[in-house]
């Protein structure tokens, strides 16, 4: 059983979104390091605008 190779480019970019998409998410929960300060910025707050 062989797919297309239009289903095989389908499914590889199907798979890149959803990592790319989980990337996004993950970047509103994780910590930074302010450049001005130097400290770690850990308030949701601050990383969604940032």
């Amino acid at each position: 059983m062989s797919s297309s190779p239009h289903r095989k480019i389908w499914i590889v970019d199907t798979v890149v979104d959803l990592f790319f998409g989980i990337d996004i998410v993950l970047t509103f929960f994780v910590a930074y390091i302010d450049s001005r300060t130097q400290l770690l910025v850990r308030d949701s707050r601050k990383i969604a605008v940032r």
